[in-house]
């Protein structure tokens, strides 16, 4: 059985919001377990003495502890339950704000300074390096997509890519986006080459080929690509987004060739939330 420190109390609190001074009060009231005097908090706590009646305010503002009215003040701690569901309230609300306003500053900051992407400027190409930034470039460029989104991606990445995108995916289907997905072909290399079929829907679907090369890529529109040459895990290596016409071009010739092959017996897979099941196709 996992130990529960006092370290992991204090992590999690500060996740919630709360000082050091604030959790090591809170804490204190606890082990106290019940209303306290200021002096038996002080001594229980480590929080200086001057700083204990400003501590306590502060935690009564949050809701979390209470005062007691008796001679002298005494104070407890709201039960553990009610108190992280107070601190996780407060955390919606300050997400809330501070969303408002990162709108306000988008729409602000564009107006100033015509900051507006512009991805019609051709012959750009961007690094990007970071797995989260991968994946949300990605998510962004299938939600922008009006016609096509054409993918290359080695098999073991095929589940997760699914996983991740498959939000945007299902906003760009419903805009009547065709998506077609190649991966590399797993099992005995002597089997029939498969069709993967994404969804139910006949504008969504998977086709398995022999020796892909080592590179994967996402097209969108035929008008942008992301890139990548490393084979990695998931979304880990550094990705390129361009919008060169020769490279999509080279890209979208390579995929076509594949795509458009003579279509051997095959087996069908649907695709669900979290997995893919194979049934056998006639």
């Amino acid at each position: 059985m996992e130990v529960f420190s006092e370290s992991d109390e204090n992590r999690i609190l500060s996740e919630l919001g709360l000082t050091i001074n604030q959790t090591k009060v809170y804490l204190a009231l606890l082990r106290l377990g019940t209303a306290s005097k200021a002096i038996s908090i002080f001594k229980i706590s480590g929080v200086a003495r001057q700083d204990i009646y400003r501590v306590l305010r502060e935690l009564q503002q949050l809701g979390i502890v209470e005062k007691v009215i008796t001679k002298p003040t005494r104070f407890r701690a709201v039960e553990p339950k009610k108190a992280t569901a107070i601190l996780i309230e407060k955390k919606k609300e300050n997400f809330h704000e501070l969303n408002r306003r990162a709108e306000e500053f988008v729409n602000k900051t564009c107006e100033r300074y015509n900051s507006i992407p512009n991805y019609h400027e051709k012959d750009q190409i961007i690094l990007i390096t970071e797995k989260q930034s991968i994946i949300r470039k990605i998510q962004e460029s299938i939600e922008r997509t009006q016609n096509t989104v054409d993918s290359l991606t080695p098999s073991r990445e095929l589940s997760p890519w699914l996983t991740s995108v498959e939000e945007s995916i299902k906003i760009a289907k419903d805009k009547g986006v065709k998506i077609r997905w190649i991966t590399k072909k797993t099992g005995n290399d002597k089997d029939p080459t498969k069709l993967l079929v994404y969804s139910d829907q006949a504008n969504a679907k998977l086709e398995d080929i022999m020796s892909p090369p080592r590179a994967q890529f996402f097209i969108f529109d035929g008008k942008e690509i992301i890139l990548s040459f490393e084979e990695s895990n998931f979304a880990e290596a550094p990705v390129l987004w361009t919008n060169s016409p020769s490279v999509i071009v080279l890209a979208r010739n390579y995929f076509e060739t594949y795509w458009n092959k003579e279509t051997m017996p095959f087996e069908v897979y649907s695709y669900s939330r979290k997995q893919l099941s194979k049934t056998r196709a006639e």
